[in-house]
């Protein structure tokens, strides 16, 4: 349930939508109607009840009527604090701006790199923030801009290649991951310095009609990405096609060729990036992070709030990553 339709967007508005998700919210009234805000009613009352879900841009689609299904996260998942909202969904399909198919499926929509990186600051503050837990995560991914275009792209990008199959791109692990976990890991299939630090990757969650996405027996609820990556795997066709998209994209580097995972494919692919024929793997495959050559833009815009860390030096590698971190850790006492 999303109440907010028709948030105005502009320059300096973002989507706003009060969400009550059945998991965490089973405890409130349910309102039963959706009154205008200008509108007397007690309904009001309810609806106020239930968390503001704001999105990080400008450019995302507002649902259509209050009541819509919307997909949403938690920028503290495991405090529920700072809300985000993602994008309405029709059909079991997140639906973002732009969102029609592109008639020329050689053409992607919206699939070049964003020009001017918005946002930035001089305060380490404004860039990071630490949680009540002691968790600090940034505040908005560095990579955020390129997300809100890569991914509706790649969606209809499949969707035009792949008709009446209903592709879903969408977020899986999301772009952001704590400090702490970022900056040191044991495992296995995880890098210390991990650019999900800065919300420089993204594990999406690509699921189809064709092939939906796994359930778990045991516990009835929605399986982890090993098991859809071994199954997607195994289709040429759809290798071939989100190989394409960002050999075209030019700034996005595709985890399926990260040598990590049980399984390999059958046969090798073009990787413009590195220019010649690759074999992909089957660890990765749900990842997707900015190329070293395209990071510095992201960071440009927080120059003086790295300064103030002692980094003048734009990290790239995900060893410099774990040394950026630890500052951010230190400068909070954590």
């Amino acid at each position: 349930m999303a109440d907010g339709a028709g948030t105005p967007q502009n320059a300096s508005a973002l989507t706003k939508v009060r969400v009550r998700i059945p998991e965490l919210h089973a405890a409130l009234p349910i309102p039963k109607s959706f009154p205008d805000p200008t509108a007397e009613s007690a309904d009001h009352a309810i609806i106020d009840m239930y968390p503001q879900f704001l999105s990080e841009s400008t450019s995302v689609m507002a649902p259509s009527q209050a009541g819509d299904l919307v997909w949403v996260d938690f920028g503290g998942r495991d405090t529920f604090e700072d809300p985000i909202y993602i994008a309405p969904v029709e059909n079991g399909i997140a639906v973002y701006n732009g969102g029609a198919t592109p008639s020329n499926a050689s053409d992607p929509f919206n699939a070049s790199p964003p020009t001017n990186i918005p946002g930035g600051g001089t305060e380490v503050a404004q860039m990071f923030k630490k949680y009540a837990n002691g968790n600090v995560l940034i505040r908005r991914a560095l990579g955020q801009p390129r997300w809100d275009t890569f991914f509706p792209a790649l969606q209809n990008y499949l969707n035009q290649i792949f008709p009446g199959e209903n592709w879903v791109v969408t977020r899986g692990g999301g772009t952001k991951r704590e400090l702490h976990k970022a900056a040191k890991t044991k495992a296995k299939l995880r890098a210390s310095g991990s650019l999900h630090g800065a919300g420089l990757a993204y594990d999406s969650k690509m699921y189809s009609d064709k092939y939906p996405w796994p359930i778990n027996p045991k516990t009835g609820k929605a399986s982890g990405p090993a098991k859809q990556n071994r199954i997607l795997l195994k289709d040429d066709a759809f290798l071939t096609a989100v190989n394409d998209f960002v050999n075209k994209s030019g700034d996005v580097r595709w985890g399926a060729y990260i040598e990590k995972g049980s399984k390999n494919s059958a046969k090798m692919y073009f990787e413009k990036r590195k220019g010649k024929d690759r074999i992909m793997f089957d660890g990765e495959l749900h990842h997707f992070q900015i190329t070293e050559k395209a990071i510095p833009n992201y960071y440009a815009p927080w120059k003086a709030a790295m300064a103030k860390l002692g980094i003048s030096k734009t990290p790239i590698s995900t060893g410099q990553h774990a040394v950026f971190y630890g500052k951010v850790l230190q400068y909070f006492g954590v």
